[in-house]
C-alpha cells in the first residue's frame, strides 16, 4: 500500500549521492534498500504521486529504482529523463521496451529478468487449461442457470503447443507444461540445437502454426517483434486453436484476434493486451472463446521476496563495485566516472 508518510528528506550539507526509489507504493525490501544505501554514505529520496524533486537532489541521484510502468505516472516519467548524474537504474520488469522513451545514455541498465519467470509460466498453464477444459464456459453456464454435464473439451494432454520465446519465461513454460504431456514445438528469433531438443527460428512460424493446438507467445517486445502475429499468421492456425499471450499486448494484432475469436474458430487467454487495459465495451472482455487476466502474470506472493532479494543485492554490488546481473545496457568505458547529462 501507499505509504503517505514517505517524505524527501532535506538534503544533508554533505551533499552525497542519492538513492531514489519512486512510486506509490512501497517497494519490496525498501527498509533494506534504505539500511544499506544510509550504511554507504547515500542519501535516500522518494518520488510519489504528483510530488516532483528538488533540483538539488535531482541532480545527486546515483541509483533510481521505479516501479513497474503502469505505476510510474507522468511525473515519475518526467523525472526519469531529468537526471543528469544517473549511474544505475534498476527495474522491476524483465523487460525495457517501456523505456525506449527516455534517453539512458551512459546509463547502466538492470532488468529483474528472472523474478517471476516460474510465476508467468504457472499463469500460461491456468490459461491453458481453462480455456482447453471450457473452465469459464461452465462456469458461465452455471451462473446463467444451466449444466452442460456432457460437453466434451479439447483437453490439454497430447496438445501440440507453439512456444514462441525461448528465454526465461519460455524455458519455465516449457517446463511447467511437460507433465501435461504436451508435445512441445520451441520457437526463437533464431534456430539452434539444445540439449532439450530444436529451437525453431520465427521465420519457421508459417510451417509450424498449421498443427499447433496451441500458440504461446513469451517474446519480448522489439521492432522486429510488434505485430508478429497479425491476421495471415492467425489464419494458419487450425479450426480450435488456442492463442495465450503473456510477452507484451503488442506481439498480436487485437482486431484480427478479437475476428477471429469472435467467429468461433479461435479461442485466446491473455494476461496482456493492447491496447491495455481493454476499453470497457472491448469484444474481447465478453467474448466466450476469450480469457483475459489484466496483466498478473508476476503476481504471486513469492515473487515480492524474490524481487526483494534481487533488489537488495543489486544495490550491496553496485555500492561496493562488484558486476551487477542482469545488466542490459552498459555506458561507454570512458563514461564510467561521469555518467552523460544528456536526457529527454
Amino acid at each position: 500500500m501507499a505509504d503517505p508518510t514517505r517524505r524527501i528528506p532535506v538534503p544533508r550539507p554533505s551533499h552525497p549521492p542519492v538513492l531514489l526509489l519512486a512510486g506509490p507504493d512501497v517497494l519490496p525490501g525498501e527498509a533494506d534498500l534504505v539500511a544499506l544505501a544510509e550504511e554507504h554514505g547515500r542519501e535516500v529520496a522518494w518520488l510519489g504521486p504528483g510530488t516532483r524533486l528538488p533540483p538539488d537532489v535531482r541532480e545527486r541521484v546515483e541509483v533510481c529504482i521505479p516501479p513497474l510502468p503502469h505505476s510510474l505516472g507522468a511525473t515519475g516519467w518526467e523525472t526519469l529523463g531529468l537526471l543528469p548524474r544517473l549511474r544505475l537504474l534498476q527495474v522491476l520488469t524483465g523487460g525495457t521496451d517501456w523505456l525506449r522513451s527516455l534517453d539512458l545514455a551512459g546509463v547502466r541498465v538492470a532488468t529483474s529478468a528472472g523474478v517471476a519467470d516460474a510465476s508467468v509460466a504457472e499463469l500460461v498453464v491456468a490459461l491453458a487449461l481453462a480455456s482447453r477444459r471450457d473452465v469459464v464456459r461452465h462456469r458461465d453456464a452455471l451462473v446463467a442457470g444451466g449444466w452442460e454435464e456432457d460437453r466434451v473439451s479439447p483437453g490439454l494432454r497430447g496438445s501440440r503447443v507453439v512456444v514462441v520465446g525461448a528465454g526465461g519465461i519460455g524455458r519455465a513454460v516449457a517446463e511447467h507444461l511437460a507433465p501435461f504431456g504436451v508435445r512441445l514445438v520451441r520457437v526463437a528469433r533464431t534456430a539452434r540445437a539444445t540439449e532439450a531438443g530444436p529451437i525453431h527460428a520465427v521465420a519457421e512460424l508459417p510451417s509450424l502454426l498449421p498443427g499447433a493446438d496451441v500458440l504461446v507467445l513469451a517474446l519480448p517486445l522489439t521492432d522486429e517483434t510488434a505485430g508478429l502475429v497479425d491476421a495471415r499468421l492467425l489464419a494458419l492456425l487450425p479450426d480450435g486453436a488456442l492463442v495465450v499471450n503473456v510477452g507484451r499486448g503488442r506481439l498480436v494484432d487485437t482486431d484480427a484476434l478479437a475476428r477471429e475469436v469472435a467467429s468461433g474458430r479461435l479461442s485466446a487467454a491473455l494476461d496482456v493486451v493492447d491496447p491495455d487495459p481493454l476499453p470497457a465495451d472491448h469484444p474481447l472482455r465478453t467474448l466466450p472463446g476469450a480469457v483475459v487476466t489484466p496483466h498478473v502474470g508476476r503476481n504471486t506472493r513469492d515473487v515480492e521476496a524474490r524481487q526483494a532479494a534481487l533488489l537488495v543485492e543489486q544495490l550491496r554490488r553496485h555500492l561496493v563495485g562488484e558486476p551487477l546481473v542482469n545488466v542490459v545496457a552498459e555506458p561507454p568505458a570512458d563514461a564510467a566516472a561521469e555518467p552523460s547529462a544528456g536526457r529527454v
